[in-house]
């Protein structure tokens, strides 16, 4: 066992959730600079070459935007779940902020303009995901998900932002 594990095996914790949100941040910087670089070398390219780059890293970015949101949602729940001092203002905030971006970013998938390519993986199928992961956090989370049982099961996040 851990130090820190709570008896149901739960280690979540802002450490563990501040690194999570350093990575998918970056994920997002490092989209935001591919699509501008692809943008700056549009006159390089030929114009189905751009328009094909473009989408690709347009999609990237909503892809990472809203991987951000569901980690925050997801990791920061578990962490908050814990209670007591693992309720942190950061966890509360991120989670907070989480839920807020997820739906807004679920939304942008769902109203991305441009071709989407369809094979094994559905990528707007990443939308009805998060929208899931919201309707857990914020109605209640299952007993269990996918044969596992969960120590968060029945619990949800506070409607009321002045809510520990």
């Amino acid at each position: 066992r851990l130090a820190g594990m709570d008896p149901a095996g739960e280690a979540m914790n802002e450490e563990f959730l501040r690194a999570i949100a350093t990575e998918k941040e970056h994920g997002v910087k490092l989209a935001e600079e591919s699509l501008a670089h692809i943008e700056a070398a549009r006159s390089a390219l030929a114009p189905a070459d751009y328009e094909q780059l473009k989408g690709c890293f347009e999609r990237t970015l909503l892809t990472a935007r809203l991987q951000r949101a569901a980690a925050a949602v997801y990791f920061g729940f578990r962490a908050w779940s814990r209670g007591g001092p693992f309720r942190t203002p950061f966890v509360t905030r991120t989670v907070r902020e989480g839920l807020s971006q997820l739906q807004a970013a679920a939304a942008a998938v769902r109203a991305y303009a441009g071709p989407v390519p369809v094979g094994q993986w559905h990528w707007r199928r990443d939308a009805d995901e998060a929208d899931r992961y919201f309707r857990w956090v914020t109605e209640g989370w299952p007993a269990r998900t996918r044969g596992f049982a969960n120590p968060q099961a029945g619990m949800k996040f506070p409607s009321d932002p002045s809510s520990p």
